[in-house]
């Protein structure tokens, strides 16, 4: 795959505080198998752009089997919308195509351990959603994701 021109963003998740919530994503993956559309928000928003390369990263200090559970494909440029929590404050989206969904059950396709320790460089315990990782993190990141997940569709995009 070639990253030079896609960026990738590690998205943050932790369904204790979410609006999405454990059982709306296992819901989500019973009703529409291992790729489906959602939107999230970013905090660097500013480079999002099409084609750019995402993955969801599950944490908290009381979410059991932290790690990465998908990937996917941006689809839009980030735009402002209400925040989610409901505060007031503007928060910046963007438009996802998730892929190789599964449900929480069969656990990360990527475990938090193993990528402290093939990316030691990112805090994969504490950060904001939307963080763009360096073009060496996300290469690396992808190169991770692929041995799991050989068949994945973020190898064809």
């Amino acid at each position: 795959m070639n990253t030079s021109k896609r960026k990738v963003y590690l998205l943050r998740w932790n369904p204790s505080i979410s609006s999405f919530t454990a059982e709306a994503y296992d819901k989500a993956c019973a009703e529409f198998g291992p790729q489906w559309y959602l939107d999230w928000s970013f905090y660097e928003h500013d480079k999002v752009r099409p084609c750019d390369v995402f993955f969801m990263l599950r944490q908290g200090e009381n979410q059991p089997d932290p790690g990465i559970y998908f990937g996917g494909c941006i689809l839009s440029f980030s735009y402002p919308g209400k925040d989610w929590r409901g505060t007031g404050y503007t928060r910046w989206y963007a438009d996802l195509e998730a892929f190789d969904t599964r449900p929480i059950a069969e656990g990360p396709h990527i475990a938090t351990e193993a990528l402290e320790a093939a990316i030691p460089d990112v805090d994969w315990r504490r950060g904001h959603s939307g963080e763009l990782l360096t073009p060496e993190q996300g290469s690396r990141l992808i190169e991770l994701w692929l041995d799991a997940v050989p068949d994945s569709e973020l190898g064809y995009i």
